[in-house]
């Protein structure tokens, strides 16, 4: 006769987070986004666009930025608002998932707000989020806590040392580190 394991009582706390991209100050005002500095917005969202749904709001990209809420421009009961994922532990996500189609280096954790709406998965969909954290991932999915930031065409990523720019065809813009989970950035001098 086997032994039963207890059926464990433990609660999982569940992280909600969404990849973000990083984009110039330059891409971020054209886009109407009044920028001096490099802003976080949605990889999928990342230009002006118009709803498929019957509404036809135009919408643009949103910011996150850590301790603001960005508030949806519109929901509707099968689509809009802000997507998110969830994981019981961060550090482990499963970037290989087809989330990481999207994955530019950086990770947004985020406390949705309502409404909040739960699909099928890990994934769901809120009417607002708070930015509670922002993590920058090396490609090699290594979390760095200060670094560099190559500019690839609009895009920022970031990489943990001025030797990676030659490899990722890329120039050094800034240099960053993360402090109380917000992204301070500073001019490179290179």
């Amino acid at each position: 006769m086997s032994e039963q394991q207890p059926i464990s009582n433990e609660l999982k706390v569940y992280t909600n987070f969404k990849m973000v991209e990083l984009i110039t100050p330059e891409k971020a005002n054209e886009l109407g986004i009044p920028a001096e500095a490099p802003v976080f917005v949605s990889p999928v969202v990342n230009t002006r666009s118009v709803c498929r749904n019957e509404c036809g709001i135009e919408y643009s990209p949103l910011v996150y930025q850590v301790g603001y809420e960005t508030q949806a421009q519109h929901l509707h009961k099968n689509s809009g608002g802000i997507y998110f994922s969830q994981t019981a532990n961060i550090d482990r996500v499963a970037w290989a998932s087809d989330a990481s189609r999207f994955f530019r280096g950086w990770v947004a954790l985020l406390d949705p707000k309502e409404p909040i709406l739960y699909a099928v998965g890990a994934r769901g969909r809120a009417g607002s989020v708070v930015t509670t954290e922002i993590r920058a991932y090396s490609t090699s999915f290594d979390q760095i806590q200060e670094g560099i930031v190559i500019k690839k065409g609009d895009k920022l990523q970031p990489a943990s040392n001025v030797t990676r720019i030659a490899r990722k065809g890329g120039s050094l813009e800034y240099r960053f580190k993360i402090k109380d989970g917000a992204v301070l950035f500073s001019r490179s001098k290179e």
